[in-house]
């Protein structure tokens, strides 16, 4: 993170920068809603893990990457349902097999 009213050091590498902050973020979704939670990790002076605090940095409004938004924006159709069924019975998986396998875990 760059300090109030300088730029970001690009030539600094961040795991060696002063004011580097480590965080912990923590995102849930529902279809049409997420949600969002960041935590700065407080660390003891010989580095070890102590907790997690609010972090209170930049407001975190928008989000880009891969694993943003994986839910699709309506329900599926139970057009959409049948297909999926289908391509699962095909890879030889069914609603009995993905119960069973969550059972034994």
């Amino acid at each position: 993170m760059a300090a109030p009213g300088e730029s970001l050091d690009l030539d600094e590498r961040p795991s060696e920068a002063l004011d580097r902050h480590e965080v912990v973020m923590v995102m849930g979704e529902a279809p049409g809603i997420s949600a969002r939670k960041v935590f700065k990790i407080v660390r003891t002076d010989a580095g070890g893990f102590f907790g997690l605090t609010e972090w209170e940095g930049l407001p975190l409004d928008e989000f880009q990457g891969r694993f943003v938004q994986l839910l699709p924006p309506k329900p599926a159709t139970p057009e959409v349902v049948e297909v999926a069924r289908a391509m699962l019975i095909v890879k030889g998986l069914n609603e009995q097999k993905l119960r069973g396998a969550t059972r034994r875990r």
